[in-house]
């Protein structure tokens, strides 16, 4: 269930273009630990919440790589994990907007796009990633310039 491929499009593309003025034409590879404060100014992160976001960008590129080599018992493992702790947050952080949220988005979203009903929000689909997922392409707070 819910094995897709890794996606193409990768997060240094979706960061450029949306956040032309924080991620340069010439990144190869962003500061991704000091760009939440850039790309979301009003937010205000705590110690706490930096490491959390850490922790979900470590996560989330543990989930590419499972992607990438179709380790599905990783992929649903991990999977597992991102929607229960999405179940009582609207973003990684509980509320607020971080690059933990766009690297997520940036991952499921091409993988979200080809799940059945029933991984989507079947009795065990992933309905909390959806939802995230949709979040962050469609709300203003994200401003994701996503190309049709």
């Amino acid at each position: 269930m819910a094995t897709a491929s890794a996606p193409a499009t990768s997060l240094l593309s979706l960061l450029y273009r949306s956040y032309p003025r924080v991620v340069p034409s010439n990144s190869t590879e962003p500061d991704l630990e000091s760009i939440s404060p850039k790309i979301f100014p009003t937010a205000d992160y705590t110690d706490a919440e930096k490491a959390e976001i850490n922790q979900w960008l470590s996560r989330s590129s543990e989930l590419a790589q499972a992607l990438k080599k179709g380790e599905i018992e990783s992929v649903s493992t991990l999977l597992i994990t991102v929607n229960t702790h999405l179940a009582s947050r609207t973003t990684v952080l509980g509320a607020k907007p971080s690059v933990a949220d766009v690297a997520l988005y940036a991952l499921l979203g091409p993988v979200v796009e080809k799940w059945s009903p029933e991984e989507r929000t079947g009795e065990d689909g992933y309905h909390h990633i959806v939802r995230h997922v949709d979040l962050v392409q469609n709300a203003p707070l994200f401003s994701l310039q996503i190309p049709e």
